[in-house]
């Protein structure tokens, strides 16, 4: 069990310390993950998390076997009937990591944790051909942007791409911007001189590989409740904190932090999701 977790931690960590992101997104995000969920009443499971170092975080793993040892440290059982241990792609769990604001424990790794810069290659990233068939790396931000009152437009589903080119399996040349956006209500939108040119691409007018990853990053998150105004101390139930060394000598991915179990009912209280609120400048 160890072992196996060692190796594909050495192997991640060699790839993210070579900024190697186009190996990161074909090689890791198609990978399983083990991660831990939680019963949450009639709307079924959602993933459970930790708290490391003031951040909230998924624990997973790609072996299950050291999932459910890192959940008897937190005196915790996949066998008490409202935990359990499922598989789920490790892109999937990082897309909403990143859209969240969480981060991944990777158990087994000794403390290894996957954090922000990483997540978002890991889940908003992908490879796809452009007009020409030339391979690219596409990164995304999402993005609302606001109604327009005077058009009478509603909000309108957006994100914010940067581009480069691949080339023997490594970036090259300098990076694009795009603003892509969801003209299927027939919205249409131009630069501030109010030409086409060069400005915000509708989603119609992208390539069926450039459609894909933009309807899959924006599919619907894991469905945790709206917070409640509540203090998070009067929620959250802590354990016993357990230091961990990191076992991934890289920045991105590891950090020496205590740890403590977030129960289920504490995610009404300490969980936001910002990212609809971003206001966007066409310019």
């Amino acid at each position: 069990m160890e072992e196996k977790s060692a190796v594909c931690i050495e192997e991640f960590g060699r790839l993210v310390a070579a900024k190697d992101y186009v190996s990161l997104v074909r090689e890791w995000q198609v990978h399983t993950f083990y991660a831990v969920f939680v019963k949450n009443g009639s709307e079924g499971e959602l993933p459970a998390l930790v708290e490391v170092h003031g951040h909230l975080a998924f624990l997973a793993g790609t072996d299950p076997e050291a999932v459910e040892a890192e959940l008897a440290e937190y005196r915790l059982s996949a066998g008490d009937g409202n935990i359990s241990i499922k598989p789920v792609a490790l892109k999937e769990l990082a897309r909403n990591a990143a859209v969240l604001g969480a981060w991944v424990v990777w158990a087994g790794s000794d403390g290894g944790v996957v954090v922000d810069s990483i997540l978002h290659i890991l889940g908003l990233a992908g490879i796809a051909k452009d007009e020409s068939g030339t391979e690219r790396l596409y990164r995304a931000k999402l993005l609302e942007l606001p109604a327009n009152e005077e058009m009478g437009t509603g909000p309108v589903m957006a994100q914010r791409w940067t581009i480069t080119s691949i080339v023997d399996g490594q970036e090259v040349g300098d990076a694009e911007s795009w603003l892509v956006y969801d003209d299927n209500d027939g919205v249409i939108l131009l630069n501030p001189d109010g030409n086409l040119r060069n400005g915000p691409k509708p989603r119609s007018a992208i390539t069926s590989a450039e459609q894909a990853l933009f309807d899959e990053w924006r599919q619907p998150l894991y469905p945790f409740p709206v917070p409640e105004q509540t203090e998070a101390s009067d929620t959250k139930a802590d354990m016993p904190g357990h230091p961990a060394q990191a076992a991934v000598a890289t920045a991105d991915v590891s950090i020496k932090a205590d740890r403590s179990f977030v129960r289920m009912t504490a995610l009404t209280s300490v969980l936001i999701i910002a990212v609809l609120g971003v206001v966007v400048s066409l310019q």
